[in-house]
């Protein structure tokens, strides 16, 4: 990804961080009882904890919904093989925003995805790599769900992820000095 423009860096971030971010959720110990978690984590007091409320965000359809598709993503039941190429495939395909090296970044997507197609033909069948077109499709369908308000509100504020991510892509990495100076 480094030997990418900077602007195509960051449009792969903010295109495919959500669908990853779900992918890595399916793949936890905390999607089966995701609502329980975070019901739990978004508490701040003890009384909070007690008190049952309704009509929260865990209630509404779209997070029923979320939910569903977690579990439909964890009957999957990836190896490690199938989770990392499709971690690749998620990152490097962006369809709907202007990239400048569009016909590279297409390039490694199809080498990614024949590579894939490959594995499971050796290792797990010819019908294995369609079931994982369909979840990757399943993964592409949550890019519009609204997780930065769900899990990172407290820890974002009213930062935008976007401009998170843009910091983090332009700001120099940070210089740690591993042999401190010496005071004579």
């Amino acid at each position: 990804m480094n030997n990418l423009a900077k602007a195509d860096q960051l449009t792969l971030l903010r295109h495919s961080w959500t669908p990853i971010f779900v992918f890595a959720l399916a793949n936890s110990n905390f999607a089966p009882n995701l609502a329980a978690h975070l019901a739990e984590s978004g508490s701040k007091s003890e009384e909070e904890k007690s008190e049952k409320k309704t009509g929260g965000p865990l209630d509404e359809q779209p997070f029923q919904g979320f939910q569903a598709k977690l579990e439909k993503i964890r009957e999957f039941h990836m190896d490690i093989v199938e989770i990392s190429s499709l971690r690749a495939i998620l990152l490097f395909s962006c369809d709907e925003e202007p990239l400048e090296d569009k016909t590279k970044i297409a390039d490694i997507v199809s080498k990614l995805k024949a590579a894939l197609e490959e594995y499971c033909k050796i290792n797990k069948g010819a019908d294995r790599f369609e079931s994982l077109q369909e979840c990757l499709r399943l993964l592409q369908s949550t890019r519009s769900f609204p997780v930065s308000s769900l899990f990172f509100s407290r820890l974002l504020g009213s930062t935008s992820l976007d401009s998170i991510l843009s910091d983090l892509l332009t700001s120099p990495p940070p210089s740690l000095s591993l042999f401190p100076p010496r005071n004579n």
